[in-house]
């Protein structure tokens, strides 16, 4: 019985902290939740949105800064997506927002015609097609809003990135040498857990705007591009969204019917579009998102759920979207914090000479001396 317990007992911790540094951890853990909660009920969207662009942009500022200095690709990668953001808000959303009326103002005039009386008498008393008006109306506003929070958004992104190269390896006198190594690999962990999950969700849904503007398209889904960059956008959002994208793109088609096919009966229109859709979300998810996501994000679907309700319950799209990331990332550091309280070790099985992938975190703990990339010849 002892040699069994002996040999599943995990190695005591080469780098264990005093208790005093314990405390105050625990200290340091539990304010910095209650500010960081506090803060993003101030400016919650901004500063999720600045830190979402600082880690997209992270891996080509790198790629940049062996031709650049890093602070020169930051500047240079921070202009384009300003000039990105100028033609989006000059183009997009001016035609989302005529598309979402003249949407509005056709689904009212068809359930007032002979052919849709039977729909419009169940749909009107219940409030239904005020209650799509209205979500409609509301997510398109929130991607205006997000629009116009992402230039604060970029320059919380183009500050953050610099002040970290200002702080880089800020964290090396802290520890010895194995609690360095402790601490890279959490850090390295933390950045691959955020990094695969925005890949993967990006991927995810530039192929479902793409795949549901070809399908609508050909289709004759009235609307077919305001419903393609809803459907894109909405999958973003874990476990629900591909539910929620359904229901938004069915009831256009069952008031409306096809552009493409008008002699076919809108329920059976509606059923097949909204069959062939659930398809191609089923299969883009489970072969594009949940490969990535599922190698880094290792979290019980239900605790994903809630989570994701909850956050749909604040109305905050971006942090619908955050939620698992955040969770799995409260995740891995409340296992270091418990495994170092316990005096064990974090992470047995990681090699004490492999030196971890360095990520936007991990500019924490890097020699800035060994870190400088070399300009290119």
């Amino acid at each position: 019985m002892d040699s069994d317990s002996a040999q599943f007992a995990r190695p005591k911790d080469p780098s264990p902290w005093s208790p005093f540094r314990r405390h105050l951890t625990a200290v340091i853990l539990i304010v910095g939740v209650i500010a960081f909660v506090g803060f993003l009920g101030m400016a919650g969207e901004t500063a999720l949105l600045g830190f979402l662009l600082a880690f997209l942009v992270f891996r080509p500022i790198r790629w940049l800064s062996g031709r650049l200095r890093f602070r020169g690709a930051v500047a240079l990668m921070h202009l384009g997506l300003f000039a990105l953001l100028i033609l989006i808000i000059s183009g997009a959303l001016g035609y989302l927002a005529t598309s979402v009326d003249d949407l509005l103002q056709s689904l009212q005039t068809h359930l007032g015609t002979s052919d849709m009386r039977i729909i419009a008498e169940r749909v009107q008393p219940s409030g239904a097609l005020e209650g799509f008006s209205q979500a409609v109306a509301s997510l398109v506003g929130s991607i205006a809003r997000l629009v116009g929070v992402a230039f604060l958004a970029i320059i919380v992104s183009f500050w953050l990135l610099n002040d970290l190269k200002s702080g880089e390896g800020v964290l090396r006198g802290l520890f010895r040498e194995a609690g360095l190594h402790q601490m890279k690999i959490l850090l390295s962990r933390l950045d691959r857990v955020w990094l695969g999950y925005l890949t993967a969700q990006v991927i995810f849904g530039l192929v479902m705007t793409v795949a549901s503007l070809i399908q609508f398209g050909l289709m004759g889904v009235p609307y077919f591009i305001l419903m393609a960059v809803l459907t894109g956008l909405l999958t973003l959002i874990p476990s629900i969204g591909g539910l929620v994208s359904s229901i938004v793109v069915a009831i256009p088609c069952l008031v409306l019917g096809s552009t493409r096919f008008p002699d076919m009966d809108p329920i059976v229109f509606a059923l097949l579009v909204w069959g062939i859709s659930i398809l191609i979300t089923q299969v883009s998810y489970n072969f594009l998102a949940v490969p990535i996501v599922g190698k880094y994000v290792r979290l019980p679907a239900v605790i994903v759920l809630l989570a994701v309700l909850v956050a749909v319950g604040t109305g905050s799209f971006v942090f619908a979207f955050l939620v698992v990331p955040m969770l799995s990332s409260l995740k891995i550091i409340g296992a270091f914090g418990l495994a170092k309280a316990t005096g064990v070790d974090p992470y047995p099985e990681a090699s004490p000479t492999a030196e971890p992938e360095e990520g936007l975190f991990g500019m924490l703990v890097t020699d800035a001396a060994d870190s400088t990339p070399r300009p290119a010849r």
